[in-house]
């Protein structure tokens, strides 16, 4: 061999490594091995080579590293079939705006925002059986009237399923089977107006790592409950295209206590109406109402909430959201919540 020619196989074998490298991240990443590679002019089959021939470091031309290529290349093959049957999928949303607070110690107007991304992977097996998994990327930054912003960040709202025509069990972070109803709050980011109402369907702090939901037809039957703290929730409920409803019983085995939700709404044109009812066994009860109406891009909301607990005042207040199209909403909203005035304005983002 020329001394000429060393250069360019050492040169070759590079570029064979640094292409192969790079398809191998691609294909980690995204599980799609071949479509960096095809986007330089390569084939399927040459991309696979040159990820074999940079794996095993030096060009493969011995009858032996030829067989190796082949069993590396269909191993790639397998695999990359595999992820092809997954499907993965990226959402979410963010918010940011000024937010007012009468009772508020500082300042009583804040900056508020927030971002949550979403990610999500399903399956179906040969059998016909549908599985999947999500997870919440969150950060919160709102400094709540204090001159030391609070951060809520991290990975939250870990969930695995398996779905069939058994129904579906689902284990993870999960809320209580009644935490399904509830009523609207009013402005971008919710300035509480339905904290009150909605207080009492967790029977004081039932949680829940794992439900069992069966569907059929317009009637669903959900059951949550934590294997540790041993909290049980069961709840039917019922939706239709003009009318829903729905009742729940959630105990707090750490208390004792339990609680019964009833929940309704119902929408006439461009009018909705909705409210909740709870009775807590601890000797309180709670109850909600909300309606709404819109009109083109516009919708205006009207909630009130109240607590028969010593010391809190009825909540109310009303709201405005405009759509601004392709995922964006320009939304405020003014109240009373337990006594002080709080407001709201900003933008909700959807992606």
């Amino acid at each position: 061999m020329s001394d000429k020619a060393i250069p360019a196989i050492e040169s070759e074998t590079a570029r064979i490594r640094t292409v192969a490298s790079v398809h191998h991240k691609r294909w980690q990443f995204r599980g799609m091995s071949w479509v960096f590679l095809q986007s330089e002019g390569l084939s399927a089959t040459q991309s696979h080579t040159q990820f074999a021939e940079s794996y095993w470091g030096t060009p493969l031309n011995t009858r032996e590293n030829e067989m190796k290529k082949v069993l590396l290349a269909s191993t790639a093959l397998v695999l990359t079939a595999g992820v092809a049957a997954a499907d993965v999928s990226l959402g979410g949303s963010a918010n940011f705006g000024l937010k007012y607070d009468g009772g508020a110690t500082g300042d009583n107007t804040t900056l508020h925002y927030e971002v949550d991304f979403g990610i999500s992977g399903s399956g179906t097996t040969d059998s016909g059986i549908a599985f999947g998994a999500s997870i919440d990327l969150d950060q919160q930054i709102a400094a709540d009237g204090n001159p030391t912003p609070t951060t809520d960040q991290g990975i939250t709202d870990p969930e695995v399923f398996i779905s069939g025509s058994f129904g579906t069990l689902t284990v993870g972070a999960l809320d209580h089977a009644s935490d399904q109803f509830g009523i609207a709050d009013v402005g971008f980011d919710g300035i509480g107006v339905d904290d009150d109402a909605d207080s009492l369907r967790g029977a004081g702090g039932a949680q829940a790592n794992v439900t069992y939901e069966y569907v059929f037809g317009d009637v669903s039957f959900l059951v949550s409950y934590h294997t540790i703290e041993d909290d049980l929730g069961v709840a039917v409920a019922y939706s239709g295209s003009q009318f829903s409803a729905g009742i729940g019983y959630v105990t707090d085995d750490s208390t004792g206590e339990d609680t019964i939700t009833v929940d309704g709404s119902a929408s006439f044109g461009d009018v909705t109406v909705g409210a909740i009812f709870s009775d807590w066994s601890g000797g309180a009860s709670s109850f909600g109402v909300e309606g709404s109406y819109s009109t083109g891009a516009t919708t205006i909301t009207a909630v009130y909430g109240t607590i028969d607990t010593a010391g809190n005042d009825d909540d109310y207040g009303i709201g405005v959201a405009y759509d601004l199209g392709g995922g964006a909403e320009l939304a405020g909203g003014i109240g009373s919540v337990n006594g002080e005035t709080k407001a709201d304005l900003g933008l909700n983002l959807s992606f």
